[in-house]
């Protein structure tokens, strides 16, 4: 009789936890989508199909910060609902030990965290990867949503080393009136303007056109090329160095090679665990603290969900918040003094080489077990 109770309640227990967690999850998952989804279209221009095309992968992508949140809320929730309701009461006097009331959830949880441990290390940056595949494929739309939004917004736009200022834009025609185009060195130092009453905005490299390529290595039929064409403009060169007036001349078309576009968050977001151990171990200086920062950091969101269940669950039996749907607040306050600004800090110093990065990325994790050692005892105690 006493392993039948204990299995149903577990049953019982983890049918809520999983409950919960599912909702939690669907919400902050679509909640998280739609904020990443208003900066990529903000500050790159998407155009509708490439925006659809991303939805998915941006719900992969947003699994790393999701679910171990939703771990956190759905322990809290769904063990705050218990508490309130006197549910662990009752299995208490009834002989359940509290560590058969936990023991479900830290069970899911540590099933979450080796889901998220994978994730990590190879869904999110493959998702990583398509989104640069999707906006490479993409990429005159996005110059054509650019162009609009900066022919509204009087603002300019940065396209590789070049700033691009433009009166209005006609995006049936392709036809911007009004075009002032920058460029500058590695150093930021002006080395040439294009002035011109009007342009054309045209896909592919056109004949005759100026090409300023980002990536030399690349074989040619593997490039992006978005051509300007100039009516009537005049290129005005400068010496960085003095700033003085080198030369003077009709602008040609310019070809600008978009395949650095596929890059676009990307960088150590697209490569594998086992590449980030790669870098780290044949890098030096600034490449290897980030490879090494970014391989640490993985580990340490993938194994927050079980710290985040082992705070969540007790906590929220020792509140007994009045309102369930707010019972996540305690352990949620925990995370947000502790778990965050550790995290920050230890990315910021592992990034720059202050700490090591494994140290630094863990401390949050080790922080919250503390907490969470601190309420299990009260709890016991109580």
């Amino acid at each position: 009789m006493r392993l039948t109770v204990p299995k149903t309640v577990i049953r019982y227990i983890s049918a809520e936890f999983a409950k919960s967690l599912a909702i939690t999850l669907s919400i902050i998952t679509a909640v998280w989508m739609l904020l990443f989804s208003i900066i990529m279209v903000r500050h790159e221009a998407m155009g509708p199909k490439a925006f659809l095309m991303s939805l998915p992968v941006i719900a992969v992508i947003s699994l790393k910060y999701t679910l171990p949140l939703a771990v956190l809320f759905g322990a809290s929730i769904s063990y705050g609902r218990m508490s309130t309701e006197n549910e662990i009461r009752a299995m208490e006097w009834n002989g359940i030990h509290i560590f058969w009331i936990i023991a479900p959830a830290a069970a899911i949880a540590v099933l979450a965290s080796g889901l998220a441990l994978y994730l990590n290390s190879q869904g999110i940056p493959a998702a990583n990867r398509r989104l640069g595949k999707i906006l490479k494929a993409n990429i005159f739309d996005v110059i054509d949503h650019q162009l609009i939004s900066a022919s509204r917004g009087r603002n300019q736009i940065v396209i590789k080393d070049m700033a691009v200022s433009i009166g209005s834009y006609d995006p049936d025609a392709k036809v911007i009136q009004g075009i002032t185009v920058y460029q500058t060195d590695d150093r930021q130092r002006l080395i040439r303007r294009i002035d011109a009453p009007s342009a054309r905005i045209l896909a592919g490299k056109i004949p005759g056109a100026v090409v300023i390529a980002s990536d030399s290595d690349r074989p040619e039929e593997d490039r992006r090329y978005v051509s300007f064409q100039f009516d009537a403009g005049y290129v005005t060169e400068f010496d960085p160095e003095t700033t003085m007036l080198n030369a003077r001349y009709l602008a040609p078309p310019v070809a600008l090679d978009m395949s650095k576009l596929e890059d676009v968050g990307v960088g150590n977001k697209g490569l594998t665990n086992g590449e980030l151990a790669s870098i780290a171990r044949s890098a030096h200086g600034p490449a290897r603290h980030e490879a090494l920062t970014d391989f640490y950091e993985r580990a340490a969101l993938g194994v927050s969900p079980l710290f985040f269940v082992l705070l969540a669950a007790p906590l929220a039996v020792i509140a007994r918040w009045k309102h369930v749907l707010t019972s996540f607040l305690p352990s949620l306050g925990v995370v947000i003094v502790l778990w965050y600004p550790l995290m920050a800090w230890g990315k910021v110093w592992g990034e720059a080489g202050r700490m090591n990065p494994m140290y630094g990325m863990f401390a949050g994790d080790l922080a919250v077990l503390v907490v969470a050692s601190l309420v299990i005892i009260a709890l016991l105690r109580r």
